[in-house]
């Protein structure tokens, strides 16, 4: 039991998707901090576009890093942060988020995994 446990946890930590691997950019994040989570505001417009946004960039036909990026929204202001696959990607993920109703810009700071 304590095997089936340990090979669980060790699954779910190793991101199985496709073969990608998991997005770790915690150094970067530390070296180019901007905006992060903490700046969005507490207010339900914001959390509505965010959530909007988070369910447009959850679709099929984006990979698993694209799925997980940071989605920062303050005063309809979309901020994107993270790793994705390609260069399409990144102008598709920000199309995404510039279709969804409420969003009055983005501020596309995604990053090429290569």
């Amino acid at each position: 039991m304590k095997l089936f446990a340990a090979l669980v946890v060790l699954l779910a930590a190793s991101g199985c998707d496709k073969g990608e691997t998991r997005a770790d950019n915690t150094k970067n994040n530390a070296d180019n901090p901007g905006v992060t989570a903490q700046d969005q505001p507490e207010n339900e417009r914001d959390r509505d576009i965010t959530q909007r946004v988070r369910t447009a960039v959850g679709k099929d036909g984006f990979s698993l890093n694209a799925r997980n990026v940071k989605i920062i929204t303050s005063n309809g202001r979309v901020t994107l942060r993270g790793p994705v696959a390609s260069d399409k990607e990144k102008t598709d993920v920000a199309a995404a988020a510039q279709q969804t109703a409420g969003v009055t810009a983005v501020d596309n700071q995604l990053e090429v995994n290569k």
